[in-house]
């Protein structure tokens, strides 16, 4: 079993889930429970991450090596 805490218009709640098989979930939420069924699944895609060296780590990696 898995314990979430969702937030759904400003009020927190945690939620139970049990996995009873592939696609099927008991989830327990707030006293009551619900039989669910998966309907489908998507991976979203990942956002372009930009990496931006800050100005100390530049200073650091433009220094000539020592010999």
């Amino acid at each position: 079993m898995h314990r979430y805490t969702i937030e759904i218009d400003g009020r927190l709640f945690v939620i139970d889930v049990e996995e009873q098989g592939a696609e099927r979930f008991a989830v327990f939420v707030a006293g009551q429970s619900f039989d669910v069924t998966l309907a489908g699944r998507e991976e979203p895609r990942a956002a372009a991450v930009h990496v931006v060296p800050s100005a100390a780590v530049l200073a650091l990696t433009d220094r000539p090596e020592r010999e």
